[in-house]
């Protein structure tokens, strides 16, 4: 790769040769002809081998997603050089703040009020939310005290409490809380489809949703569907429901 420094301008404007030289050293890209630096093929191969030549690349690849989406995947701090559309873009920022929970700093105002977005930054770090939006913070900072677990623990039974969809949102140290997940069902049985394999196949988390709504069943693991206490509960519970709404 290196060599392409002592090449010919002919070879540099190689795009074969150039393509060879940064597969082997990426930031051979930084002696290739102009054209090519802005050639996608030679830029992809080039951030394949070093995420962090997304800095030198064209703007017009620095707001490529597939170009971008490759180096934040090797170091989410290289959000930073991606385009403010891109900043935007929630799958690229997830990807980023899994890596590194602080690229949240370079995120969208939007994504950085995003419940998924800032959860994912904290659990890579617990400091990441001081990047999150005011709401955010004030939610999390209220229990600063307990440390980083106990601030996620809080973001997401905030979102819990908001539509009882988001145990999915949770990084796995706390997805697998048996409290937190305990407490998610019993607001919304629903949240039994996002709380894992783990707990859609623990008869006492399936029994919890059930009682409350009988549907919540179909979220439940093949084995647990085919229980019998499990699917009696069940019934009991559309039955109750059936009856007060004709009484209604």
């Amino acid at each position: 790769g290196s060599l392409l420094k002592h090449a010919s301008q002919k070879l540099k404007g190689d795009k074969e040769v150039v393509i060879e030289a940064v597969r082997q050293k990426g930031r051979a890209l930084k002696n290739a002809a102009r054209e090519l630096q802005s050639d996608k093929d030679v830029v992809m191969e080039a951030v394949r081998q070093d995420g962090s030549l997304l800095k030198h690349a064209s703007e017009e690849l620095q707001a490529d997603k597939e170009v971008v989406m490759e180096a934040v995947r090797q170091n989410g701090s290289l959000l930073l050089y991606a385009s403010q559309e891109l900043k935007g873009d929630k799958e690229i920022v997830l990807e980023a703040v899994r890596k590194y929970g602080f690229a949240l700093k370079f995120a969208s105002r939007e994504l950085q009020g995003d419940t998924e977005v800032v959860m994912q930054a904290v659990c890579q770090n617990g400091l990441a939310l001081q990047y999150a939006s005011r709401e955010l913070r004030a939610l999390g900072w209220r229990h600063r005290r307990f440390g980083w677990r106990a601030r996620l623990k809080a973001l997401i039974m905030g979102a819990v409490r908001q539509d009882g969809f988001d145990m999915n949102l949770a990084c796995n140290t706390s997805q697998s809380h048996k409290k937190v997940v305990m407490k998610a069902v019993r607001q919304n049985p629903s949240a039994l489809k996002y709380a894992g394999d783990k707990f859609r196949n623990d008869k006492e988390f399936v029994m919890e949703a059930v009682r409350r709504n009988g549907f919540a069943i179909k979220y439940a693991s093949k084995e647990l569907q085919s229980d019998e206490e499990v699917v009696m509960e069940a019934v009991r519970e559309q039955d109750k429901r059936s009856w007060t709404n004709r009484r209604a």
